[in-house]
């Protein structure tokens, strides 16, 4: 026998949906109750096993309710007035709506934001990801000039599914760059072959020149010539060096104080070896490469062991960037008011072992909100802790165990192209990719597990543009290694990058602005360098030594400057195993250059005597510019005799 009473209320969670209606129900055949909770997207059953045991919920069956999702872009300084256009170097945020049956998104979820020019939101694509609280997610950046589009996509969990937004554009004016042009000429005198080289001083490619005889008495646009893309380059200037405790150990970019410039954090091992104290120094940024005098310093317990990773992400929800920092035996949460003002750190309970350096988030379980994943550097042992909301995290939970000891690092995205969050890691004697079910639970893939050489850094990226995410490992044997993924969670490795260095960062970020991710790999010692690959798998000689002859201890890429364009911090260490000696933090500003090329063919000069021959350079992203003259010489004109006859 079967009865049950049903109750409707209107319960609303800041991590479920809203709950419809809620039933108790006695089957009086086997004595025990049930409470059915009824949600907008499917049941949530739970049973007691006891007459005075506590409902454990369980999702029993879900149906993902469709959602929808608009796009507003406004100024940081004035968040409710919406723009189209917007000077060059102004923070602007992007706030994405999500909206499902009933009205606004009651429960959790990711937004990721992209650049809606690109085929796919991945890597340099995507400009970032923030938590949807209350179905609204804002992201604050400044964006580079020239005409933009934006979009924002919800990540499905199981109880809401995913959508797009519209695309939004925005056009961002700046001063105009400048193009320097230079003309060559081939061919006999009066008959020639132009050539002209326009170098723009942009990542935008100069698309259009005229070629003008400035002689007397007839000066004139001898022909306009289309350009063809050519090549591209980027350099960099040092902005700034800022000295901070002893013992760098990692550098973080991220705008901590909310006002859309990025600023700093760096974590220091300082004092000496018997005295130590471990650090975190924030240095807010200034908008032009430069950071505020004055650093703040915040203090960990003595008790803290040394740092071996550190992750801003924002764990509660609030729009702000908290700290993730993981020590050899513990796991810190700092969290930030929204202004770069954190909490005392707070333990995450439960972590047990030795850590690497293996940190990470995603939501490996579905539920919208943001988990955080851990690699046990001895037991090979994987764990996770799921987010509960509002910044409260469960005990970690061991998913998987790596087949050998020693991860060190590990990143997080999506190799099979199934939604679902999936975890690659390297380390001393491990090379792997799991592949996530979106419930929580992995399987390895049946690519990548081959014994890597005491690996370092790994990235996601997808360096070859086929829309699938590609991997790149270091290691401390001087190999960097492309595994071009196939979507379906196996890697085809594609040859390695050698160099008598050992490579101890790497970051991935598109520094020329040309759409296409560039490649940094820091080297360590003996002296700190930094290497630019290119997608072809060469090292760019774009590479610069630090001005100390230090050695590089991390890296890490963001836009400095406020020109949207990403640029690169470096920490360094003075001596090798020395803590006694100051850490410096280096700031390298991106420049990034474009050439174009075109010719003219047959171009005659009429007139004896020299022509002077230019270049004039400019068109809708470059101010006018005129190149040197050359020098050609003419030919006469030719003329014919009429003879009329008059009568």
């Amino acid at each position: 026998m079967l009865s049950f009473a049903l109750r409707f209320s209107s319960v609303m969670s800041p991590s479920t949906t809203s709950f419809r209606a809620c039933a108790a129900l006695s089957l009086k055949r086997c004595g025990h109750a049930a409470l059915l909770l009824v949600t907008m997207g499917g049941l949530l059953l739970g049973v007691d096993n006891k007459a005075d045991a506590q409902v454990q919920p369980r999702l029993a069956v879900t149906t993902p309710l469709p959602t929808t999702m608009t796009l507003a872009i406004a100024k940081v300084a004035s968040p409710s007035v919406a723009i189209t256009t917007v000077a060059s170097g102004t923070p602007i945020a992007l706030t994405a709506t999500v909206s499902t049956t009933g009205g606004i998104l009651s429960g959790l979820g990711l937004v990721n934001f992209c650049d809606a020019s690109a085929a796919h939101c991945t890597d340099i694509h995507l400009l970032g990801t923030a938590s949807a609280v209350a179905g609204v997610a804002t992201l604050r950046f400044v964006p580079a000039s020239g005409v933009r589009s934006y979009k924002a996509v919800f990540m499905p969990t199981h109880l809401a599914a995913t959508c797009t937004s519209s695309v939004l554009p925005l056009t961002v004016t700046a001063a105009s760059p400048t193009a320097l042009a230079v003309l060559t000429s081939t061919g006999s005198a009066g008959t020639y072959n132009l050539t002209a080289e326009v170098t723009g001083s942009s990542a935008i490619y100069p698309t259009a020149v005229q070629l003008v005889d400035q002689s007397a008495p007839a000066p004139g646009v001898l022909s306009n010539v289309s350009l063809v893309p050519a090549s591209s380059s980027v350099s960099f200037a040092r902005s700034s060096t800022e000295t901070v405790n002893e013992g760098l150990d990692q550098v973080l970019i991220g705008d901590f104080n909310g006002d859309g410039i990025n600023d700093a954090v760096v974590s220091s091992t300082c004092c000496g070896n018997y005295n130590v104290n471990y650090t975190l120094t924030l240095l807010i940024g200034k908008g032009d490469g430069t950071f505020l005098p004055n650093p703040h310093i915040l203090n960990l317990s003595a008790g803290i062991n040394p740092i071996s990773a550190l992750m801003a992400v924002d764990l509660n929800g609030d729009g702000s960037l908290d700290l993730v920092v993981e020590t050899s035996f513990q796991v810190l949460m700092l969290f930030n008011n929204g202004v770069g003002v954190f909490s005392s750190p707070q333990i995450i309970p439960g972590l047990a072992g030795l850590f690497g350096g293996a940190l990470g988030s995603g939501d490996f379980n579905g539920d919208g909100m943001l988990d955080l994943v851990f690699a046990n550097l001895v037991s090979g042992a994987v764990q996770i802790s799921y987010g509960t909301g509002g910044g409260g995290f469960s005990s970690p939970v061991t998913v998987f165990t790596t087949s050998a000891q020693g991860p060190v690092a590990l990143t997080v995205a999506d190799f099979n192209n199934d939604g679902n969050a999936d975890i690659a890691i390297v380390g001393n004697s491990v090379n792997a990719v799991y592949l996530g079910t979106g419930t929580g639970t992995f399987t390895q893939s049946s690519s990548l597990n081959t014994t890597a050489n005491r690996g370092l850094s790994i990235v996601a990226v997808d360096y070859n543009g086929d829309g699938n995410t590609d991997l790149i490992t270091s290691d401390q044997v001087n190999d960097i290694v492309i595994w071009l993924g196939k979507g379906d969670g196996t890697f085809t490795r594609s040859g390695g990058i050698y160099n008598a260095a050992h490579y101890f960062g790497l970051a991935v970020a598109d520094f020329n602005g040309d759409g296409i991710p560039d490649l940094f790999a820091a080297t360590g010692w003996p002296l700190g360098q930094v290497w630019m690959v290119t997608p072809t798998g060469a090292l760019n000689p774009v590479s610069f030594p630090l001005p100390d002859g230090s050695y590089v201890s991390a890296i890490a890429a963001g836009d400095l400057n406020r020109d949207g364009y990403v640029d690169l911090l470096v920490g360094s260490n003075m001596d090798v195993g020395s803590t006694s000696a100051p850490s410096l933090v280096h700031a390298y500003l991106s420049c990034a250059t474009s050439i174009s090329t075109g010719t003219a063919t047959g171009v005659t000069l009429y007139g004896n005597g020299t022509h002077t021959v230019v270049v004039q350079a400019g068109d809708a992203t470059y101010s006018p510019s005129t190149s040197p003259a050359l020098s050609l010489t003419g030919i006469s004109v030719p003329t014919t005799l009429t003879l009329i006859l008059m009568h």
